[in-house]
């Protein structure tokens, strides 16, 4: 399953458990060369103040000196930086993997193509994460 909002959001189907997925894509953005920069767990932040949510994390990562650049070049970029994945349940229990359109944001803030680039890299992290790891 994929969907893609009219606000440049896509969603695809995760598959397994969020913590699973959320371990597979740390991996895989690991394996890419890029950092980790922080794994906010919405629900458990929710869960302590007492308020029940289905599982959700949002992944920030990227390449610091890239993202250094583009926010150089295009200094409100930096409202979407860092690259950012959501991780979360439906309620149906379905595991998500949920993202801004790299091009839309490209077309947003008028990049390069080379810019560009430097954001497409969530596509091959959400699109290319292995299922079954």
């Amino acid at each position: 399953m994929a969907s893609d909002d009219p606000r440049g959001l896509i969603t695809l189907q995760g598959g397994g458990t969020t913590d699973r997925l959320l371990r597979r894509v740390v991996t895989r953005i690991e394996e890419l060369g890029l950092e980790v920069l922080a794994v906010i767990d919405h629900s458990g932040d929710a869960a302590e103040a007492g308020v029940t949510i289905p599982e959700t994390k949002l992944v920030l990562f990227g390449n610091p000196k890239g993202l250094a650049e583009l926010m150089r070049a295009h200094p409100r970029l930096a409202i979407e930086l860092p690259l950012k994945l959501l991780i979360s349940e439906n309620d149906d229990g379905d595991v998500l993997i949920s993202y801004y359109a790299p091009d839309e944001l490209a077309r947003r803030y008028e990049l390069t193509e080379d810019e560009a680039d430097m954001l497409r890299v969530i596509d091959t992290i959400a699109r290319q994460t292995p299922r079954n790891r």
